[in-house]
């Protein structure tokens, strides 16, 4: 996908430190990314990380489900 185009599938863009993104796919792009680290999750599960640097973009593909009705996006919309 040209850088463009991932570009215009974003809504807002956040720059600042301690930003996040949470989702069931997050497309990435960037220059460089780091070597894939094991860590640890919940209970036994494991966690995949790796560091994306220089010139990075992040678009969130699929939303991020979950129970909790403050972190549902479908709920919070304003009306």
């Amino acid at each position: 996908m040209k850088r463009d185009d991932l570009k215009s599938l974003a809504t807002k863009v956040h720059r600042d430190p301690g930003d996040a993104l949470v989702g069931e796919r997050v497309i990435i792009q960037a220059r460089k990314f780091g070597d894939i680290h094991v860590t640890h999750g919940t209970s036994t599960h494991k966690i995949q990380e790796v560091c994306a640097e220089r010139n990075v973009m992040c678009v969130l593909d699929r939303a991020f489900r979950t129970k909790e009705p403050e972190l549902r996006i479908k709920d919070n919309k304003p009306k």
